[in-house]
């Protein structure tokens, strides 16, 4: 091993302080129980292509597609965002994961259109939390290829943050890897255009494709987001922690922050504390929860925040 960290268990306290604070945070957090409402024992058989493409437009006027927030913490333990991640509820109890719904409604054109739809959720939700104690968060959405080619997304997006009159620099936009390498100068302009008007640009999935080093050198990004396949399991788990290492130092010498998703152990959050990662997110923390939910888990921790020391 390449780095030396400490072996975390939540008996062993012989850590450094901010790791023991840290995952005092994390105990805490994890009392809360997520409502069945949020979690459903039971989950949709997949449905056929036809009968998803047959919903779909009812399914966007019955509000049956919303946004789950999976949260992001700073190395200190200290939440400051959250992904938001779409799920289908076709009821009380049933939700359709997904994968199972995801690949089809981009293979026929219509991914844009619940796209914009869960992007106005997530800018009402931070219009909601304007005057509350989770003021100071932010939230990420994703902007998909399909996204580029069918939506006016500059138009989009900034006329929601109006709409909303929320402050862009808490709306993080996250571009995928293939949307840049396909369309780099295009995609370029846009992201300049974006981050003018106030929004923070993150690069997805880093990593994952074949030109990632060479995109950095041109495209003006804030943010890369590494790709999980990093934290993997695998007979080659010491070369991808050299790797993961050079990403986050490069990074830092970019001036470009980092995130790190897919932290599931809290071995994994001591190596990556310990390579310097900015923020992290995954299991470890939470699973996606519905807004309520997350707000229920989060709101004594934000507030506590909120009060001088």
């Amino acid at each position: 091993m390449i780095h030396n960290y400490a072996y975390f268990s939540f008996g062993n306290m012989a850590l450094n302080p901010f790791l023991c604070q840290f995952f005092d945070k994390i105990r805490h957090i994890h009392v809360f129980k997520e409502s069945a409402a949020s979690f459903p024992d039971k989950v949709q058989n997949v449905l056929p292509e036809k009968a998803i493409i047959a919903d779909f437009n009812n399914a966007l006027r019955n509000r049956e597609f919303r946004i789950y927030l999976q949260p992001q913490m700073d190395y200190r333990g200290d939440l400051i965002g959250a992904e938001a991640l779409v799920r289908w509820r076709k009821d009380k109890s049933t939700i359709i994961p997904p994968n199972a719904f995801i690949p089809i409604l981009e293979k026929y054109d219509l991914i844009s259109k619940l796209d914009a739809y869960i992007w106005e959720l997530a800018v009402s939700t931070l219009r909601k939390w304007k005057h509350t104690e989770f003021k100071d968060l932010h939230i990420s959405i994703n902007i998909s290829p399909k996204d580029m080619e069918l939506l006016d997304v500059f138009k989009v997006i900034t006329g929601l943050v109006h709409k909303y009159d929320v402050d862009p620099s808490k709306l993080h936009l996250e571009i995928t890897e293939s949307v840049i390498i396909k369309n780099p100068s295009i995609v370029n302009n846009l992201i300049m255009r974006l981050k003018k008007a106030g929004f923070l640009i993150e690069i997805d999935d880093f990593g994952s494709g074949y030109s990632s080093l060479n995109m950095l050198k041109d495209i003006n990004a804030d943010v890369i987001k590494i790709d999980t396949g990093f934290l993997s399991k695998s007979l080659n788990e010491d070369r991808g922690e050299i790797i993961l290492d050079s990403i986050i130092f490069m990074a830092k010498r970019l001036g470009i922050g980092t995130v790190t998703e897919g932290v599931e152990t809290p071995n994994q959050f001591a190596m990556l504390n310990s390579m310097g990662c900015d923020v992290y997110q995954g299991y470890l923390f939470s699973k996606p929860v519905s807004v309520k939910d997350f707000e229920n888990k989060y709101s004594s921790l934000c507030r506590k925040e909120l009060i001088p020391s």
